[in-house]
């Protein structure tokens, strides 16, 4: 997921954690920009194990960071999903070629922009 600051992307991460299965095993990997822990106990509340990454973000700063969090991952929850949220800030490419690198233990399964459609200027097209 990403989008921008205040967009709504933990927002409808949460809708869809409390619609899984009971016996859906979902990890969240979250990354924050400052170095706030933030959702985790929201998280928790749903039984959804939460790794956040925080003081940078993932696609330029932390990208190093991606590879170890999931390795983690894989190997302490046996995860049947991922969801991976980015920082406000953050480029979706360069964690898309990270996550190439983990065919066929971890397949990319899709990136969702999240806009905030009141509020969003859109493009200008005069």
């Amino acid at each position: 997921f990403t989008g921008y600051l205040g967009a709504g992307k933990t927002t409808i991460i949460l809708g869809l954690i409390r619609q899984l299965p009971p016996d859906y095993k979902c990890v969240w990997l979250k990354n924050e920009f400052g170095d706030m822990e933030i959702d985790s106990e929201m998280a928790k509340e749903n039984n959804i194990a939460v790794k956040e990454i925080i003081n940078g973000c993932l696609c330029c700063v932390l990208v190093g960071q991606l590879g170890a969090a999931l390795e983690e991952l894989v190997r302490t929850q046996s995860p049947d999903r991922i969801i991976i949220e980015t920082s406000g800030s953050a480029y979706p490419a360069p964690l898309a070629w990270e996550l190439r690198k983990w065919t066929p233990t971890i397949r990319l399964d899709g990136i969702v922009t999240v806009i905030d459609a009141v509020n969003f200027p859109g493009h200008d097209d005069k």
